[in-house]
């Protein structure tokens, strides 16, 4: 992801997200709610929306391994992921990197 100013890798997610139709749709409606609700700079909204997004998707795959079971696990996990286990993740991450 960039600015055009700083790159950024999103090291998240999961290829069965690409198999969904609609996908890439809902992720431009999340991002656009982000940026509605959040007073921090536009580059860190979509930072951190890719994230929680990416980070749901890898959650989703862990319940499943068919696209239509994905697609609703993925679902699932967009509305009950916590803000908490968003940052453990990253947290994480970074430490491992």
């Amino acid at each position: 992801m960039t600015d055009g100013e700083s790159v950024m890798e999103i090291r998240y997610g999961d290829p069965l997200m690409a198999t969904i139709t609609g996908t890439g749709c809902l992720l431009s409606s999340v991002v656009a709610a982000g940026l509605a609700v959040s007073t921090k700079k536009p580059v860190e909204i979509v930072r951190d929306v890719l994230c929680f997004y990416a980070i749901a998707g890898e959650q989703a795959r862990q319940e499943t391994q068919l696209p239509g079971d994905f697609q609703q696990a993925f679902m699932n996990q967009l509305y009950s992921l916590t803000e908490r286990e968003v940052s453990e993740r990253i947290s994480l991450q970074e430490e491992t990197v």
